[in-house]
């Protein structure tokens, strides 16, 4: 169905570990593009007029990304199947963050003590904060083995798949920086929290943990920075963070240059009358390059072009007796 619209990316079976016997449900990865241009429903339709039966369509949450049919089983019942878009360029890493059970989610939780470091599932990456602002982030890596050999796992074992629960679980442990507390209920998140009491596989691995002899890392004698490890350790990960960097002082040097203030003080307007004029400037000179633009010029410029501006805008908006400028 996907070469039918001229994709070479194929749809991916997320893998279970093997002695798996029951599945609640099926999840099948999606190329996003794939998605996009055919849409939610006229897939699950396609997907009915290929395999045939009766195929469901359900959004439980229209603004979440994955959707949702259903198999009807010979024994009775059906089997709920999640289709879930990823993006192309972390087609390859969703294929191996998804897999077995929920093995990432303890990774996740392993690299937010690492500075903060994101293991999501479009890569391992690092938001930048500046006194609380947000500039961005920086995406370090989208090879999975790349990103769990950073975290101190074998990549190579995790790749040869897990027969139980148990191998999962002795996996996740072998990490040097292995501690049984981050995983507590009681150290979560509130939304962690809620969320980990409602999975299976996570219960299973705190019952796991308990009256066993694991690794306890001493996080608070960790004094290494990670964020500044990972960006000398990713090749163009410290040039992503340099430019967040320029960014904002960029950013900074634009609101100096031109700002309510600095319009009002070259106009005389003020309240209504000055946004009005400052979105009319910003339609002048033209709303798509308009940030590029203050960042370009020189401050005279921007001072001369408002000025010049002005002088149009007034002869083109209906007189204001009360208007300072008149």
């Amino acid at each position: 169905m996907l070469a039918d619209d001229g994709f070479t990316l194929q749809s991916h079976l997320i893998r279970a570990y093997r002695s798996k016997v029951d599945y609640g449900d099926l999840d099948i990865l999606l190329p996003q593009e794939f998605v996009d241009r055919v849409g939610h429903r006229p897939l699950v339709e396609r997907l009915q007029g290929v395999l045939g039966g009766d195929w469901p369509f359900v959004e439980a949450y229209p603004d979440a990304p994955a959707f949702h049919t259903a198999i009807a089983l010979e024994e009775g019942g059906s089997l709920q199947v999640d289709l879930m878009p990823v993006p192309s360029e972390c087609f390859a890493y969703a294929q191996s963050f998804y897999a077995w059970n929920d093995l990432s989610k303890l990774f996740i939780i392993l690299a937010r003590q690492m500075n903060g470091l994101r293991f999501g599932n479009d890569g391992l990456s690092r938001s930048i904060k500046i006194n609380g602002r947000v500039l961005g982030a920086v995406t370090f890596t989208r090879d999975f083995d790349k990103a769990l050999t950073f975290l101190g796992y074998d990549a190579v074992r995790y790749n040869q798949g897990f027969d139980t629960l148990e191998d999962m679980f002795e996996f996740a442990a072998s990490n040097p920086r292995f501690n049984t507390s981050m995983y507590q209920l009681e150290n979560r998140t509130n939304r962690g929290r809620g969320q980990d009491k409602k999975r299976v596989t996570y219960q299973a691995f705190l019952a796991w943990m308990k009256d066993r002899d694991l690794p306890e890392y001493d996080w608070a004698s960790d004094e290494r920075d990670w964020l500044e490890l990972a960006l000398d350790h990713f090749a163009g990960a410290r040039e992503q963070y340099t430019d967040l960097l320029a960014s904002k002082d960029r950013s900074e040097l634009i609101k100096q240059r031109y700002n309510g203030e600095v319009v009002a003080s070259l106009t005389g307007l003020s309240r209504i009358e000055l946004g009005a004029f400052m979105k009319a400037f910003k339609k002048h000179v033209g709303e798509e390059t308009f940030t590029a633009w203050l960042g370009e010029v020189s401050a005279e410029q921007i001072k001369t072009a408002v000025q010049q501006f002005h002088v149009q805008y007034r002869s083109m908006s209906p007189v204001n007796p009360n208007s300072p400028t008149l």
